[in-house]
């Protein structure tokens, strides 16, 4: 900015414009995670409204408790209440104290009411210290109770961050937290009940993701839907990424001589025991997944003694 004519005044292009210094102008965005220069960076202040998996994560636990057991997150509301307004005591009485001693005269112990001030700050101090550790410990055992639900919570937020990332397949895809949030609480009061902790959460975790399924493949592609349930399996299985390499790129390459060859170590494998209809990339490709994945070693030699029935 610059002053012309004693007015605040700024450059745009090749033009001079007033300018006010309490001007503000803000720019949104519908991408999930967009991406900016440096040089734009610097000359601006990016604020993420996303919501983080953590804080999603305590959102729906303390919904999921207020629907299951309400008494438990009215207790937890009226404990956090209650050490803020301890904290609150805390900081009046220690602000007291300060302006007593700023007060005070030359000897403290000679003043009358500066003394009495001390010792009802100290009374009261040593009663909210108390207060404190029965809130801390009926904190502690309400937080056990609640994190009986922290499964139900855990794949709820994995639920919604699956259907978020389907606007990568097409920016139509829009599913908003208001109307997730609806759909948790319509699953937590549809879902059939139970006589057990374990086994409500089991019945609500089956409900949710069978209600979620069937309302976002109303709203996808043809297309779409086959990526959609691959991607919930993904997230709700979570294999091991040794699985996951190997479905996702195979474990064998073709040789000029036309034999497998492990990708990984390089090794030579077996010969191919029915050339005729088992293909080289196809053999290599088991010796390679009965190396990759446990439980699984013996799939070479059962396809070698049982041709018939594999072909």
């Amino acid at each position: 900015t610059y002053k012309e004519g004693g007015q605040l005044c700024i450059k745009l292009g090749d033009q001079s414009v007033p300018y006010d210094k309490d001007f503000r102008v803000f720019f949104t965005t519908a991408l999930s995670r967009p991406h900016y220069l440096p040089e734009v960076c610097v000359k601006v202040a990016l604020l993420a409204f996303m919501i983080t998996p953590e804080g999603l994560n305590q959102q729906l636990l303390g919904t999921v408790v207020v629907k299951e057991q309400p008494q438990l997150e009215t207790k937890k509301t009226a404990l956090i209440e209650e050490t803020a307004a301890n904290a609150r005591q805390l900081k009046e009485i220690e602000d007291k104290i300060l302006q007593v001693l700023d007060t005070a005269g030359g000897n403290l112990l000679e003043d009358e009411e500066a003394v009495k001030v001390l010792n009802q700050s100290k009374v009261k101090s040593n009663e909210i210290s108390e207060k404190q550790v029965v809130v801390e410990e009926t904190e502690r055992e309400i937080d056990e109770a609640r994190r009986q639900y922290q499964p139900v919570a855990s794949v709820a937020t994995t639920l919604f961050f699956v259907i978020c990332d389907l606007s990568a397949l097409t920016p139509m895809y829009q599913f908003s937290l208001e109307w997730f949030a609806a759909l948790f609480v319509r699953a937590i009061v549809e879902s059939p009940p139970a006589h057990g902790v374990e086994e409500r959460l089991k019945l609500l975790n089956e409900y949710l993701l069978r209600l979620l399924f069937r309302a976002v493949c109303w709203a996808l592609f043809e297309k779409h839907k086959l990526a959609f349930a691959f991607r919930l399996a993904l997230q709700l299985q979570q294999p091991d990424p040794n699985e996951m390499h190997f479905l996702l790129t195979g474990g064998a390459v073709v040789t000029a001589a036309g034999s497998g060859t492990d990708a990984s170590s390089g090794s030579k494998l077996g010969p191919n025991p029915a050339p005729d209809w088992l293909t080289e990339r196809a053999w290599g490709d088991l010796a390679k997944l009965a190396k990759s994945v446990e439980g699984l070693g013996d799939v070479p030699a059962h396809v070698e003694g049982h041709l018939a029935q594999w072909k």
